[in-house]
């Protein structure tokens, strides 16, 4: 009765992440991806199973799960096979993979009913939920083994006006054929149809094999595509705010840098709107931020001779600002956190410094303070207006070898002044899940709960 119910630990409040558990303050949904969900009335003391959600599933899985209003989502990755033929005697066995999205109408909790579903080709990244809109993000590997024609090289020049065919360039005996190029698998499918050439977007050099297939569907009408694009990239973290998707690529020890594009979506529509390069490789989502007037922050680790931690700022077509570099000269970035114009980045060593870094100015970020401490956090999260938790290990800063999981809270009501105010330490444990895993932590500060 008073709306005060639990919810998924997102990256970014206001777009919503996929979980095993969800619930709306009066049904708990649990999902179990070898057989569908539960649906549990919790009517104060009491539980009660009043419904199901049982997906034909064949051989496939149910890998996340998203709860609106009277809507519920499953992301199902699902598997075909078949026997294709690659020449005149010789078959080979084909699995493809797929990702579907399905939206059931449980106004009804005793009675959920299919209302929609769409299907990418691709194996499952991740979702997000924001505005009424599903985003969808799988990974595309062209079936290259199956289908020799996609290793051959065509002379295009010489198509005829409608495509259907052109010259090898290296063996004048074979024509192209756009049918079934597109029918081989060459390009991925959204709702079993082959994306068209203008939403396909090709780096002008790459050795990159897959393609990443971002597709937004609204909930309203869960059967058709808002908009589908496919980028031939590959992406290591993914940042989604409340209208950007940032996808970043590093190369091999971040010797080259990463990249990163950014993606805006405005109701389910992706316009590709910029890029950027930072020098080293970004560790977790929580790295990059976007700031409320649009300017992109991220947190880097750079490797020369020796490493150190750097924070860049740009504007909203990811030009460069500002930056400030050679932050912990010797260590490593291991977790940050964005709050309005001040970034929090703990880098470790032996030990585990934590630094607060002013944005405000973009042009000319400044170092605001450092609090060294032992061990250090893999995770931090805001406590209130004035304080953040850590969450990590503590560490012997002599040897380095780990004692156990910590816990710190931080005051940082001036975050030119950061203090301990607490910790634990638990000895006897090792390993904890949510450091690999933000949505298993529950943390509320109101009710004084980690």
């Amino acid at each position: 009765s008073t709306g005060d119910y639990s919810g998924t630990n997102l990256r970014e409040q206001g777009v919503d992440e996929g979980d095993i558990v969800k619930t709306d303050g009066q049904y708990i949904y649990i999902l179990d991806n070898t057989s569908g969900v539960r649906i549990v009335k919790a009517d104060g003391a009491t539980l009660s199973d009043i419904g199901s959600i049982k997906p034909e599933l064949g051989s496939g899985s149910v890998l996340d799960m998203y709860v609106s209003g009277d809507r519920l989502i499953l992301v199902i990755q699902q598997y075909s096979t078949s026997l294709e033929s690659t020449d005149s005697d010789t078959y080979a066995v084909q699995n493809k993979a797929s990702v579907s999205a399905q939206t059931y109408d449980i106004s009804d909790r005793q009675n959920p009913a299919l209302a929609g579903e769409i299907q990418a080709d691709g194996y499952y990244e991740t979702a997000r939920l924001t505005g009424g809109v599903l985003y969808l993000m799988t990974t595309y590997a062209p079936e290259n083994a199956v289908n020799p024609v996609l290793y051959r090289s065509y002379d295009v020049t010489t198509a005829t006006a409608d495509g259907s065919s052109g010259a090898d360039s290296r063996n004048t005996d074979s024509a192209y054929d756009q049918t079934s190029f597109l029918a081989s698998g060459a390009v991925p499918e959204v709702n079993g149809a082959t994306l068209p050439a203008e939403d396909i977007y090709l780096p002008t050099n790459t050795t990159v094999e897959n393609y990443l297939v971002l597709t937004s569907v609204r909930l309203t009408d869960p059967s058709v595509p808002i908009d589908s694009k496919a980028i031939l990239s590959y992406s290591n973290n993914m940042y989604v705010s409340t209208d950007a998707i940032f996808l970043d690529a590093t190369s091999w020890m971040g010797t080259d840098g990463t990249t990163i594009a950014r993606i805006d979506f405005a109701d389910g529509v992706f316009t590709p709107s910029g890029a950027c390069t930072v020098p080293g490789i970004i560790s977790d989502s929580f790295s990059m931020d976007e700031a409320a007037d649009g300017t992109f922050r991220v947190a880097s680790t750079v490797y020369s001779d020796t490493s150190s931690c750097e924070v860049h700022i740009f504007d909203r077509e990811m030009n460069p600002a500002g930056s400030l570099t050679d932050i912990a000269p010797g260590e490593t970035l291991r977790s940050a956190r964005f709050l309005d114009s001040i970034c929090y980045i703990v880098t470790y060593k032996n030990t585990d410094p934590l630094f607060s870094v002013d944005l405000s100015d973009p042009q000319n970020p400044k170092l605001l303070g450092e609090l060294k401490i032992t061990g250090f956090s893999e995770y931090l999260h805001f406590w209130g207006d004035h304080e953040l938790l850590g969450f990590g290990y503590e560490t012997d800063p002599a040897t380095s070898e780990t004692k156990g999981l910590k816990l710190s809270m931080f005051d940082i009501s001036d975050p030119s002044n950061v203090t301990e105010e607490a910790k634990i330490v638990l000895t006897n444990l090792t390993y904890a899940e949510a450091l690999s895993n933000y949505k298993a932590l529950l943390i509320n500060a109101d009710k004084n709960i980690i």
